[in-house]
């Protein structure tokens, strides 16, 4: 086998090997998402395993962990697609090299191989937009009951400080804390709030 053989084959495995590049930064993404759905999960089951046996558990905490339950099992759905693509895209490129080192004629399997793997790559983003889509809905359960309150309070606000006032400079001007704070609050009680 000459060297003047291999170019072609190496300009075409080049292809599958940006693929994978891509579905490793795809998977990064997803892998966060993940983690950080878990950890909210985590928060809410102490909140609930913190309240008295006899009390009543708040049920925008249940409906939370439902939908965080949801989110979770789709982003493994779709993990499990975007590992699926870069391995069958790494097995394209063994495939691509093997035709040519022992003279194969395997098109048909390089052709299912390669539509195998951007298959599992649409099916991947598929379930990944609509992770987003479930999270956008999660966030609209966990601010539904503060929207009347916020849309009046934002109206004087704008009214007070002008048309470019945001919702982010609401939270200074209202003198509320974020959950977040609460929680290091909770965590730290000697740290003074500014």
């Amino acid at each position: 086998m000459q060297l003047t053989h291999l170019i072609p084959v190496l300009q075409i495995a080049v292809g599958p090997v940006i693929l994978i590049s891509g579905v490793g930064l795809l998977l990064l993404s997803m892998t966060n998402r993940l983690g950080r759905t878990i950890d909210r999960a985590r928060e809410i089951v102490d909140v609930l395993n913190g309240e008295a046996e006899d009390a009543p558990h708040d049920p925008r905490h249940v409906a939370q962990l439902e939908v965080l339950w949801r989110r979770a099992k789709i982003l493994r759905t779709a993990i499990t697609l975007a590992a699926i693509s870069a391995l069958l895209a790494a097995l394209l490129i063994i495939v691509l090299f093997l035709c040519v080192l022992l003279k194969f004629e395997m098109a048909l399997v390089v052709v299912a191989v390669f539509v195998g793997c951007l298959g599992s790559m649409i099916a991947s983003l598929v379930f990944f937009i609509r992770d987003i889509d479930i999270s956008l809905k999660a966030l609209d359960l966990e601010i539904r009951h503060h929207k009347p309150k916020f849309s009046k309070q934002l109206k004087a606000s704008e009214a007070t400080h002008g048309p470019n006032f945001s919702l982010r400079n609401l939270r200074h001007v209202l003198g509320a804390t974020t959950t977040c704070t609460k929680r290091a609050e909770q965590k730290n009680p000697s740290r003074e709030e500014p």
